[in-house]
């Protein structure tokens, strides 16, 4: 990742043409010469302050832009962080698990008995943590497993959950992303994590209706082929 940290350049001072109105017209000496100075200091003051504008705003842009490559970096960071969990370990390839792909009850034991949230800390690299966490970020976000009016609705909600599956396995230590589907197309009701020492693929929603809500569950699929994505945070 190849991004330049931002820098701001702050703008100096620029003088304004000096106006005194009326000052002609005061003829006492010394309080001509003190409406001069006050004139002088008014001045001084809108110079300063038009600069401070400038700056001000300058350096606003500058955070932001430095707070979108921190966040860059936080993503990067815990990808990173995570595939040092299980020394030794690395993400198989595309097709590497038995096309007999036997089912996984670990991974769905651990969506039966998941929390009411997604947000578990960094957790043992296993499949049974992996479906509490898959199971507790369905539980966090039920307006994106209820009912909805259209297909469309509920393949967005799909999609969005499935994300934010992702980053809270992330979170907690997985290597998680996307699966991608023997017809090279993304899904989006299916995720790879990789735990227990290999790369899963699991199927994590139900099929049903859109009057119905959507049931949160593990079912295995082969072959696990990972997509990388940063997810979507709380």
């Amino acid at each position: 990742m190849a991004t330049e940290i931002p820098l701001v350049t702050l703008v100096a001072i620029t003088p304004l043409d000096r106006l005194y109105p009326h000052l002609d017209q005061v003829k006492e000496w010394p309080i001509n010469q003190t409406c001069r100075l006050l004139w002088d200091r008014t001045f001084g003051l809108q110079e300063q302050f038009n600069a401070a504008s400038i700056n001000i705003q300058n350096i606003a842009a500058a955070l932001n832009d430095l707070n979108t490559l921190v966040e860059q970096v936080r993503i990067v960071a815990q990808q990173a962080y995570a595939s040092t969990q299980a020394p030794g370990l690395s993400i198989p390839p595309p097709g590497s698990l038995p096309e007999s792909c036997p089912d996984d009850n670990e991974c769905r034991a651990g969506v039966n008995a998941a929390p009411a949230t997604g947000d578990v800390g960094v957790v043992a690299q296993t499949r049974y943590e992996a479906g509490r966490v898959i199971g507790g970020t369905g539980n966090e976000y039920p307006l994106l497993l209820a009912p909805t009016a259209t297909d469309t609705d509920r393949e967005n909600n799909n999609e969005e959950l499935l994300r934010r599956m992702i980053w809270h396995l992330q979170q907690a230590g997985f290597t998680a992303g996307r699966q991608r589907n023997p017809s090279s197309a993304i899904s989006k009701d299916k995720l790879t994590v990789q735990a227990d020492g290999e790369l899963w693929a699991f199927d994590v929603f139900q099929g049903v209706d859109i009057t119905d809500a959507v049931p949160v569950q593990a079912i295995r699929v082969c072959p696990a082929d990972y997509v990388a994505d940063a997810g979507i945070p709380d």
